[in-house]
């Protein structure tokens, strides 16, 4: 089987090593060979030259020996052009790829925290990495002699460049150390001899022997320190191009006003326009301290009311007081309008003020507005008490009183006059105006006592004498004076 695979490893690395020859693969990448690395790891090889390792953990450690890695994709060494490791694997382990010189890429997830010792050692083809700001170390000589490399971005996590990390890194022209280094060990950077620049931070304090060992071009070395810092720096043997070089400090230039904060004081910045670490703060303004101001929360079912003080400017919260909600009914509702219910929260805290919601009461269809009327009992009539509402046609009678029936009151006859009519014997209703009352017309002037005058009125009489019957004087035509001849005959008789 192990014959087999070299035998195939050879055959690939002839058709993808084959010069002027194009070639393609007539389908998509197939999966050559395949296996573990890690108690939850595993490593895929496909046809096209790339590594993909995936899962979930730490990648087992490999040693190297004839000018290749240990690990069991080794056999393809020559062959693997692109290494893809999945986010979840966490440590890439020592020499796990040593010695694959057609590597020209490789990704490394964030989840990578830690990578081992001699991994990309003699990875000719590589020309950059980005090291993700997880990764807290790299160990001894861990892109050593890779002499493509020609970018590389490291780790903000990093606190120390390990023995030989880039020895003999022939392409690498400018490194930024991370501002947590503080120690730049042995031969770092040993035969780097295309590096020109490199920014060292101001924590370093010990650059090892050799670490800048036969750097012929550097030139520029940016320190974001003071002369008195860079003094400080420990520095080892044979590291005559850092002693060559020119040194700069911090380039600081003024930056934007920094405001003041509820605790932090404002200032004016200089930053270092090479590392943009604050150099120095002028002009001060005092910090604002805190604005507290109370916001005031309901619960959900409007039962309580959560107080709590919290500045306008930042998060910071103070006190805090729950109070009790109790209500009140402001404006009943009626039978055809809404009501109010007003909701008021008092604190104890008088730093909290008084809370008030209102909260709109639908229509009650038994709340009507009434007008009482009494009708009293009449003669005829009976009596009731009327209830009608003032907003909707709703109402009632009760409180029924039967008819009082006339009282009746009795007035005597009296006889008409010539002045006035007179009546026959009647009965009156002394509450309405029910009566038998009967009128007696008014009648003519009579003189019975043939004294000249009217009996009733005393109004002279004219003419002759006044009839014994009916009071007239009958001296006109001859009918007339007929009819004052039959009623003498008829006073006669009634006599």
């Amino acid at each position: 089987m192990k014959t087999t695979k070299r035998l195939l490893a050879v055959v690939l690395a002839m058709v993808l090593l084959c010069v002027g020859v194009p070639f393609a693969f007539a389908e998509d990448a197939t999966i050559v060979d395949s296996g573990t690395c890690g108690d939850n790891l595993t490593w895929a090889f496909d046809s096209e030259g790339m590594l993909t390792i995936s899962g979930m953990g730490k990648m087992n450690d490999y040693s190297n020996s004839d000018g290749r890695t240990s690990a069991p994709w080794g056999e393809y060494c020559d062959i693997l052009r692109t290494a893809m490791l999945q986010p979840g694997v966490t440590c890439i382990g020592d020499s796990a790829f040593f010695g694959c010189c057609l590597l020209t890429s490789v990704t490394i997830p964030d989840s990578v925290t830690s990578i081992g010792e001699q991994v990309f050692e003699y990875c000719s083809a590589l020309k950059s990495v980005i090291i993700p700001n997880r990764v807290a170390s790299i160990g001894y000589k861990g892109f050593a002699y890779c002499v493509s490399l020609g970018s590389v971005m490291l780790s903000e996590s990093m606190n120390s460049i390990a023995i030989g990390l880039f020895e003999s890194c022939t392409s690498l022209k400018n490194v930024t150390i991370p501002k947590r280094v503080k120690i730049i060990n042995e031969c770092a950077f040993a035969n780097c001899i295309s590096l020109t620049n490199i920014s060292i931070p101001v924590n370093a304090t010990s650059i090892g022997g050799n670490a800048f060992n036969d750097c012929r071009e550097l030139k520029d070395i940016y320190y974001c320190g003071t002369p008195e810092d860079w003094a400080a720096v420990s520095i080892g043997e044979n590291n005559e191009s850092i002693q060559a070089a020119s040194l700069h400090y911090h380039d600081p230039q003024i930056g934007a006003v920094v405001a003041p904060t509820c605790m932090e004081p404002g200032y004016t910045p200089f930053i270092c326009t090479r590392c943009g670490e604050t150099i120095s703060k002028t002009d001060p303004t005092d910090a604002l301290g805190h604005d507290m101001q109370p916001t005031y929360v309901w619960a959900k079912d409007d039962t309580t009311v959560t107080a709590t003080m919290v500045c306008t400017r930042c998060d910071k919260t103070g006190m805090t007081e729950t109070a009790k909600v109790t209500t009140e009914v402001t404006v009943k509702p009626t039978c055809s309008s809404e009501g109010e219910l007003t909701m008021i929260a008092a604190f104890n805290n008088k730093s909290f003020y008084a809370q008030v919601k209102t909260k709109v009461l639908p229509p009650d269809p038994d709340a009507h507005v009434l007008k009482v009327t009494v009708t009293p009992p009449t003669c005829l009539d009976d009596g009731y008490t009327t209830h009608a509402c003032t907003l909707c046609r709703y109402g009632y009678s009760d409180e029924i009183v039967a008819a009082l029936g006339h009282d009746l009151q009795h007035h005597d006859a009296k006889a008409p006059t010539c002045m006035e009519p007179g009546w026959e014997a009647y009965d009156a209703c002394s509450r309405c105006d029910y009566a038998t009352y009967r009128e007696l017309a008014t009648v003519d002037h009579a003189d019975a006592d043939n004294d000249g005058k009217c009996d009733f009125c005393e109004k002279q009489m004219q003419g002759g004498s006044h009839c014994k019957f009916c009071g007239k004087v009958h001296d006109g035509n001859f009918f007339d004076k007929l009819t004052g001849f039959f009623h003498k005959i008829f006073a006669v008789f009634k006599r």
